[in-house]
């Protein structure tokens, strides 16, 4: 009873440490997938800029949703 509890509490501690270990590395990834997205954002308006024209209302406004415009 006090082993079988000790077992169950050691199971959950590792299926804790492996979940938190999965979660983190999708956090690396998304963390990645934000930066490169980032960068290519920053592509597109400089190409928009170079061409004198103005970014799409709809892009416009779905950046200003997110804080970047």
């Amino acid at each position: 009873s006090v082993k079988n509890s000790r077992l169950k509490a050691k199971q959950k501690q590792k299926q804790t440490e492996i979940r938190m270990n999965k979660l983190a590395e999708e956090n690396r990834t998304l963390n990645e997938r934000v930066d490169s997205l980032m960068k290519e954002l920053q592509v597109l308006q400089s190409l928009y800029k170079e061409l004198g024209q103005d970014l799409p209302v709809e892009a416009v406004k779905a950046l200003e949703q997110i804080n970047i415009y």
